[in-house]
């Protein structure tokens, strides 16, 4: 499971299956920055940066996975056919950052400016290099620290559990008080991924459930947000008329562009109070608005591909761990007109589920099979969108105050688009940034399935008991087919 061979004498560790996920990103783009987090958090508070500074280094101690360091050990194969370097891990004893810049902004475009070209500047995290952060003061006065971290260092979730660790250490300073709860190490899950890799009755179990899965319906459709020209050209191109993908992942597009929206408050109250109510995950609901506009675009496909990520941070005590834990699923419903909003709701959920239960098998053995199945090319595959949902807690105790969170674009992607969505507790919305490829999708469609989805989500609530065909009437336009 690993070796004593680096410089530390510290146990060397093979990459998770949820680290190999980024590797097999990082594997299809000819940038590196696709593989990581830039984001901010700026508080509505004074903020003492010499202990925020200290805070950062009991954090280092704290959160494990900040001391991740990589060893190069040969070479693999991604996807089982492209040839990339292979590392190893290993997890230094101690480490400290001092003299973190402190950084002052006059207006919003000056911050934004700074903090997006750090965002598109690569992590080296071959060469020691895991993670950047800078302390600042925007031009309202709000204090807080940008923090950029290499994606097999920390998933999203990991982001958010950094971010709100840290202000709790940071707030124990302040008040002299015991710091919170320590955090499960990385280190420790780690092992317990390795393990289930070494577990061959249950890892034969998860790949037969795949193959399955996989090959049940045929082979899938891609639905992107842009509509059915992208496959219409490549079909007449190809002279063939029965293609389900086109080459929408493509190495020489990928430049991308981050768009900002909100669910209105409102609408985001009655989301979060009928998920409760009805025991279901509030991004099924959001994947049924999002599935619905892919569909009404595509000429009301009704099988609908898309990935969904999971954190995998299922269990009591792996909630408030760091580290990259999370694993896209292969997200592929199939839901038909007559289904009302909550069996299709029923539908999403059986699927999430089913998913759960075998989230441990590595995504990039799981996309290899796919492509075996159905003969993609690498830049082929059927999602037309990767979809995470972060279920933010709430503030540390005694942090009662409003706080602007943000992710930064990166420059590029691999995929044509990719949306985070989270609660945010200052104003009651629900915010979601979509990062997207403009040579294929324009801000004006974006806004468009936002708007529509929402429009979705609004009627479903009201009514569950309306039809996914009348949900696709409702904003079905001319200009679309």
């Amino acid at each position: 499971m690993f070796e004593k061979k680096n410089k530390n004498d510290a146990p060397l560790y093979e990459l998770t299956q949820s680290q190999d996920a980024i590797m097999f990103m990082l594997a299809f783009s000819r940038h590196k920055q696709v593989t990581q987090i830039p984001t901010s958090l700026a508080l509505g508070a004074d903020i003492d940066f010499d202990k925020l500074e200290e805070a950062v280094n009991i954090e280092i101690k704290r959160n494990d996975c900040l001391r991740i360091r990589l060893k190069k050990a040969g070479v693999t194969l991604a996807g089982g056919k492209i040839p990339v370097p292979k590392y190893k891990q290993y997890f230094l004893p101690e480490y400290e950052v001092r003299g973190i810049k402190r950084l002052k902004f006059d207006t919003d475009e000056q911050k934004d400016a700074f903090f997006g070209k750090d965002a598109g500047t690569p992590i080296e995290v071959t060469k020691d290099e895991v993670f950047r952060i800078y302390f600042f003061t925007d031009k309202d006065g709000k204090n807080g620290l940008y923090f950029n971290v290499s994606h097999l260092i920390m998933d999203a979730y990991g982001v958010c559990v950094f971010y709100f660790d840290l202000l709790g250490v940071y707030l124990s300073l302040v008040r002299g008080t015991d710091l919170p709860k320590p955090l499960k190490p990385f280190e420790e899950v780690i092992k317990d991924e390795l393990a289930y890799l070494n577990d061959k009755e249950a890892y034969e179990a998860d790949r037969k459930f795949y193959e399955q899965y996989l090959k049940e319906g045929g082979e899938p459709y891609y639905t992107g947000v842009h509509g059915h020209e992208m496959l219409d050209r490549q079909r007449i191109k190809e002279h063939n008329p029965d293609l389900h993908v086109p080459d929408a992942y493509t190495m020489d597009h990928d430049e991308a562009e981050m768009l900002y929206c909100k669910i209105p408050a409102d609408v985001s109250r009655k989301l979060l109070v009928f998920c409760q109510a009805n025991n279901i995950a509030p991004e099924a609901v959001l994947e049924q608005g999002f599935r619905t506009y892919a569909s009404v675009r595509n000429f009301r496909q009704k099988d609908i591909y898309s990935m969904l990520i999971c954190n995998r941070r299922t269990k009591i005590k792996t909630k408030y761990t760091g580290g990259c834990m999370m694993v896209p699923f292969m997200f592929r419903t199939i839901i038909s007109e007559d289904k009302t909003f909550m069996e299709a709701l029923d539908i999403i959920n059986a699927v999430r589920i089913k998913l759960y239960q075998h989230m441990n098998f590595p995504y990039a053995t799981a996309r290899a099979m796919s492509m075996s199945y159905f003969r993609y090319r690498p830049t082929q595959a059927p999602a037309f969108m990767m979809f995470s949902w972060i279920p933010v807690p709430p503030l540390p105790d005694g942090l009662d105050i409003k706080f602007d969170f943000k992710f930064y674009n990166m420059g590029y992607y691999v995929l044509p688009l990719y949306m985070v969505a989270m609660p945010n507790y200052t104003d009651g919305t629900i915010d979601i940034a979509y990062l997207y490829r403009p040579s294929y999708i324009t801000e004006e469609n974006l806004r468009d399935f936002n708007d529509k989805a929402v429009k979705v989500i609004e009627q479903g609530l009201d009514d569950p008991g309306i039809t996914v065909g009348e949900l696709l009437d409702s904003i079905d336009e001319e200009e679309y087919h």
